[in-house]
């Protein structure tokens, strides 16, 4: 979670062991959100950043999030690195979307890249 200054809960993260896969150097990011005046404040890259950094403090060596096509995260997540790998069709109630699936292929390589994650 980040507080933004005065305490306010501006938003999460969430993320670990790749769910679809056996290979322990595997993770994912399940969720990011912050809230909508809270973006483009540099929050996101700071929970981000704190991700990987406890992902890769763990061993973990690279990173795979979904989303959904059109989501304006795809474009953030793209900008931050990561890399299309391919995408599936997946049902949401009646409606069938593309979901999208962007790679960080080395943690190593994201925390020494220079740019401020934190």
């Amino acid at each position: 979670m980040l507080e933004a200054p005065g305490g306010a809960l501006v938003g999460f993260v969430n993320g670990g062991r790749r769910r679809e896969q056996d290979e322990d150097t595997e993770a994912e990011l399940y969720a990011l959100y912050l809230l909508e005046d809270m973006q483009g404040k540099g929050y996101g890259r700071a929970l981000f950043g704190a991700l990987v950094h406890h992902l890769a403090g763990h061993g973990y060596r690279a990173l795979e999030v979904s989303v959904l096509a059109g989501n304006p995260a795809e474009a953030v997540y793209r900008h931050w690195g990561g890399q299309r790998t391919g995408s599936q069709q997946i049902r949401i109630g009646e409606v069938t979307r593309e979901e999208i699936r962007l790679r960080w292929s080395r943690l190593d390589e994201i925390l020494s890249e220079g740019r401020p994650l934190e």
